[in-house]
Protein backbone atom coordinates (compact mmCIF):
# COMPACT_ATOMS: atom_id res chain seq x y z
CA UNK A 1 0.00 0.00 0.00
CA UNK A 2 1.33 3.73 -0.96
CA UNK A 3 2.09 6.01 1.95
CA UNK A 4 0.55 9.34 2.35
CA UNK A 5 3.33 11.74 1.43
CA UNK A 6 2.87 15.50 2.18
CA UNK A 7 5.60 17.65 0.36
CA UNK A 8 8.11 15.11 0.97
CA UNK A 9 7.29 14.09 4.18
CA UNK A 10 5.89 10.46 4.33
CA UNK A 11 3.53 10.15 6.97
CA UNK A 12 3.33 7.10 8.92
CA UNK A 13 0.69 4.86 10.22
CA UNK A 14 0.25 2.79 13.07
CA UNK A 15 -1.40 -0.52 12.88
CA UNK A 16 -4.79 0.54 13.19
CA UNK A 17 -3.71 2.72 10.26
CA UNK A 18 -4.06 6.04 12.29
CA UNK A 19 -1.67 8.92 10.70
CA UNK A 20 1.24 10.02 12.86
CA UNK A 21 0.47 14.19 13.87
CA UNK A 22 4.45 14.59 14.24
CA UNK A 23 4.85 13.88 10.79
CA UNK A 24 2.32 15.79 9.60
CA UNK A 25 3.50 18.61 12.04
CA UNK A 26 7.33 18.05 10.53
CA UNK A 27 5.16 18.55 7.21
CA UNK A 28 3.88 21.77 7.90
CA UNK A 29 7.23 23.30 8.20
CA UNK A 30 7.78 22.56 12.49
CA UNK A 31 7.06 25.45 14.11
CA UNK A 32 6.52 25.28 18.01
CA UNK A 33 2.96 26.89 18.49
CA UNK A 34 1.34 24.27 15.88
CA UNK A 35 2.81 20.86 18.18
CA UNK A 36 0.31 18.43 18.16
CA UNK A 37 0.10 18.92 21.88
CA UNK A 38 -1.15 22.64 21.66
CA UNK A 39 -4.06 21.49 19.57
CA UNK A 40 -4.97 18.78 21.65
CA UNK A 41 -5.31 20.73 24.32
CA UNK A 42 -8.56 22.96 22.91
CA UNK A 43 -11.98 22.04 23.97
CA UNK A 44 -13.55 21.66 20.58
CA UNK A 45 -10.71 19.10 19.81
CA UNK A 46 -11.57 17.10 23.04
CA UNK A 47 -14.86 17.69 21.48
CA UNK A 48 -14.40 16.32 18.34
CA UNK A 49 -12.65 13.10 19.51
CA UNK A 50 -15.57 12.36 21.90
CA UNK A 51 -18.22 12.44 18.93
CA UNK A 52 -15.99 10.15 16.87
CA UNK A 53 -15.49 7.89 19.75
CA UNK A 54 -19.19 8.11 19.84
CA UNK A 55 -19.97 6.74 16.93
CA UNK A 56 -21.68 3.47 15.69
CA UNK A 57 -19.38 2.63 13.18
CA UNK A 58 -15.92 3.14 15.20
CA UNK A 59 -13.82 0.26 15.39
CA UNK A 60 -10.79 1.60 16.52
CA UNK A 61 -10.07 4.72 18.99
CA UNK A 62 -9.83 8.23 16.56
CA UNK A 63 -6.66 8.95 18.93
CA UNK A 64 -3.49 6.96 20.21
CA UNK A 65 -0.75 7.82 21.67
CA UNK A 66 2.32 4.95 20.84
CA UNK A 67 5.61 5.61 22.53
CA UNK A 68 6.95 2.77 21.32
CA UNK A 69 7.60 0.86 18.22
CA UNK A 70 5.75 3.95 16.14
CA UNK A 71 6.15 6.80 18.55
CA UNK A 72 4.16 10.20 18.49
CA UNK A 73 0.63 10.29 18.66
CA UNK A 74 -1.10 9.13 15.97
CA UNK A 75 -4.80 10.24 14.99
CA UNK A 76 -8.11 8.80 12.05
CA UNK A 77 -8.30 10.88 9.10
CA UNK A 78 -11.18 13.11 10.05
CA UNK A 79 -8.74 14.38 13.13
CA UNK A 80 -6.17 14.20 10.17
CA UNK A 81 -7.68 17.30 8.54
CA UNK A 82 -9.20 19.42 11.71
CA UNK A 83 -5.87 19.34 12.56
CA UNK A 84 -4.57 20.42 9.46
CA UNK A 85 -7.04 23.33 9.00
CA UNK A 86 -5.83 24.54 12.72
CA UNK A 87 -2.89 24.96 11.44
CA UNK A 88 -3.76 27.19 8.61
CA UNK A 89 -6.15 26.57 5.43
CA UNK A 90 -3.33 26.07 3.03
CA UNK A 91 -2.21 22.98 4.85
CA UNK A 92 -5.39 21.29 5.34
CA UNK A 93 -5.74 21.79 1.30
CA UNK A 94 -1.93 20.08 0.69
CA UNK A 95 -3.33 17.57 3.24
CA UNK A 96 -6.83 16.89 1.27
CA UNK A 97 -4.89 16.72 -2.24
CA UNK A 98 -2.51 14.14 -0.69
CA UNK A 99 -5.03 12.20 0.18
CA UNK A 100 -6.49 12.33 -2.81
CA UNK A 101 -3.69 11.89 -4.64
CA UNK A 102 -3.14 8.65 -2.11
CA UNK A 103 -6.50 7.26 -3.25
CA UNK A 104 -6.00 7.60 -7.05
CA UNK A 105 -2.55 5.76 -7.04
CA UNK A 106 -0.92 9.35 -7.95
CA UNK A 107 1.94 8.46 -5.59
CA UNK A 108 2.70 5.25 -7.78
CA UNK A 109 7.11 5.08 -9.03
CA UNK A 110 7.25 7.10 -12.13
CA UNK A 111 7.19 5.22 -15.28
CA UNK A 112 9.82 7.26 -17.43
CA UNK A 113 12.99 9.27 -17.10
CA UNK A 114 10.67 12.94 -17.75
CA UNK A 115 8.82 11.97 -15.00
CA UNK A 116 11.02 11.13 -12.73
CA UNK A 117 12.92 14.16 -13.62
CA UNK A 118 9.82 16.42 -12.37
CA UNK A 119 9.03 14.56 -8.96
CA UNK A 120 12.56 14.95 -8.36
CA UNK A 121 12.53 19.02 -9.18
CA UNK A 122 9.46 18.86 -7.42
CA UNK A 123 10.70 17.07 -4.36
CA UNK A 124 13.87 19.70 -4.07
CA UNK A 125 11.64 22.87 -3.96
CA UNK A 126 9.80 21.24 -1.35
CA UNK A 127 13.17 20.61 0.58
CA UNK A 128 14.29 24.24 0.33
CA UNK A 129 11.21 25.63 1.27
CA UNK A 130 11.13 23.43 4.10
CA UNK A 131 14.58 24.88 4.65
CA UNK A 132 13.62 28.12 4.65
CA UNK A 133 10.40 27.80 6.92
CA UNK A 134 12.65 25.83 9.89
CA UNK A 135 15.61 28.82 9.43
CA UNK A 136 12.98 31.35 9.83
CA UNK A 137 11.59 29.56 12.74
CA UNK A 138 14.66 28.91 13.93
CA UNK A 139 14.45 31.94 17.01
CA UNK A 140 10.70 30.49 17.99
CA UNK A 141 12.37 26.91 18.43
CA UNK A 142 14.98 27.90 20.75
CA UNK A 143 12.59 29.46 22.96
CA UNK A 144 10.18 26.60 22.76
CA UNK A 145 13.39 24.61 24.42
CA UNK A 146 13.91 26.99 26.56
CA UNK A 147 10.26 26.82 27.97
CA UNK A 148 10.62 22.92 27.62
CA UNK A 149 13.62 23.11 30.58
CA UNK A 150 11.40 24.51 32.56
CA UNK A 151 8.95 23.05 35.39
CA UNK A 152 5.59 22.99 34.19
CA UNK A 153 3.47 26.27 33.78
CA UNK A 154 0.55 27.07 35.62
CA UNK A 155 -2.15 30.05 35.36
CA UNK A 156 -2.61 32.98 37.64
CA UNK A 157 -4.81 31.65 39.31
CA UNK A 158 -3.25 28.42 40.69
CA UNK A 159 -0.29 31.43 40.85
CA UNK A 160 -2.33 33.18 42.80
CA UNK A 161 -3.25 30.77 45.81
CA UNK A 162 0.44 30.02 46.02
CA UNK A 163 1.01 33.55 46.94
CA UNK A 164 -1.72 33.48 49.16
CA UNK A 165 -4.00 36.03 47.47
CA UNK A 166 -6.43 36.29 44.57
CA UNK A 167 -6.73 36.19 41.23
CA UNK A 168 -7.59 39.75 40.25
CA UNK A 169 -5.53 40.99 43.04
CA UNK A 170 -2.32 39.48 41.91
CA UNK A 171 -3.22 40.34 37.99
CA UNK A 172 -3.62 44.04 39.54
CA UNK A 173 -0.79 43.93 41.07
CA UNK A 174 1.28 42.29 38.15
CA UNK A 175 0.00 45.51 36.18
CA UNK A 176 1.01 48.11 38.21
CA UNK A 177 4.39 46.34 38.64
CA UNK A 178 4.71 47.04 35.28
CA UNK A 179 5.21 43.05 34.34
CA UNK A 180 1.77 42.75 32.84
CA UNK A 181 0.21 44.82 30.19
CA UNK A 182 -3.29 45.99 30.60
CA UNK A 183 -4.51 43.04 28.62
CA UNK A 184 -2.76 40.74 30.94
CA UNK A 185 -0.24 39.06 29.09
CA UNK A 186 3.55 39.71 30.17
CA UNK A 187 5.99 42.39 28.87
CA UNK A 188 8.44 40.80 26.20
CA UNK A 189 11.33 40.87 28.63
CA UNK A 190 9.92 39.22 31.61
CA UNK A 191 9.25 36.46 28.77
CA UNK A 192 12.50 36.09 27.52
CA UNK A 193 14.02 36.02 31.05
CA UNK A 194 11.51 32.88 31.12
CA UNK A 195 8.80 33.80 33.42
CA UNK A 196 5.87 33.41 31.87
CA UNK A 197 4.99 31.98 27.90
CA UNK A 198 1.75 32.97 26.17
CA UNK A 199 -0.46 30.10 24.61
CA UNK A 200 -3.34 30.43 22.12
CA UNK A 201 -6.18 29.87 22.72
CA UNK A 202 -8.47 29.87 19.25
CA UNK A 203 -12.15 30.13 19.69
CA UNK A 204 -15.30 29.92 17.13
CA UNK A 205 -18.19 32.55 18.23
CA UNK A 206 -21.72 32.05 17.02
CA UNK A 207 -21.10 32.92 12.90
CA UNK A 208 -17.88 30.28 12.95
CA UNK A 209 -15.59 32.68 12.67
CA UNK A 210 -12.19 31.46 14.85
CA UNK A 211 -10.96 33.87 16.64
CA UNK A 212 -7.02 33.70 19.05
CA UNK A 213 -6.87 34.78 22.69
CA UNK A 214 -3.67 34.24 24.82
CA UNK A 215 -3.81 32.76 28.71
CA UNK A 216 -0.77 34.07 30.60
CA UNK A 217 1.17 31.16 32.14
CA UNK A 218 4.00 31.12 34.80
CA UNK A 219 6.99 28.79 34.10
CA UNK A 220 8.72 26.93 37.08
CA UNK A 221 11.37 29.58 36.92
CA UNK A 222 8.80 32.33 37.06
CA UNK A 223 6.74 30.67 40.11
CA UNK A 224 10.79 30.72 42.09
CA UNK A 225 10.92 34.34 41.05
CA UNK A 226 7.20 35.61 41.93
CA UNK A 227 7.67 33.83 45.37
CA UNK A 228 10.98 35.74 45.95
CA UNK A 229 9.52 38.74 44.83
CA UNK A 230 5.47 38.72 46.74
CA UNK A 231 6.87 35.95 49.16
CA UNK A 232 8.44 36.05 52.96
CA UNK A 233 11.09 33.76 52.99
CA UNK A 234 9.40 31.74 55.65
CA UNK A 235 5.95 31.28 53.24
CA UNK A 236 7.63 30.04 50.13
CA UNK A 237 6.42 27.09 48.16
CA UNK A 238 8.70 25.37 46.29
CA UNK A 239 8.31 24.86 42.48
CA UNK A 240 7.15 20.84 42.62
CA UNK A 241 4.64 21.69 45.30
CA UNK A 242 3.35 24.18 42.50
CA UNK A 243 3.22 21.85 39.87
CA UNK A 244 1.29 19.56 41.86
CA UNK A 245 -1.30 22.29 42.80
CA UNK A 246 -2.04 22.86 38.79
CA UNK A 247 -1.89 18.95 38.30
CA UNK A 248 -4.49 18.40 41.32
CA UNK A 249 -7.00 21.52 39.67
CA UNK A 250 -6.32 20.26 36.18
Amino acid sequence: MNALIIGTQAIRQDAEGRYSLNDLHRSAGGEPRHQPANWLRLGHTVEMVELISNSSDLRNSPLSADPGRYGGTFACKELVYAYAMWISPAFQLRVIRAFEALRSGAHNVPSDFASALRLAADQQEEIERQRLALAEAQPKVEFAEAVRSTVDAIGIRDMAKLLGTGQNRLFARLRADAILMADNRPYQSYIDRGYFRLVEMPWRDDEGQIHVSFKTLVTGKGQVWLQRRYCAPNNSISVRSAVQLAHANA
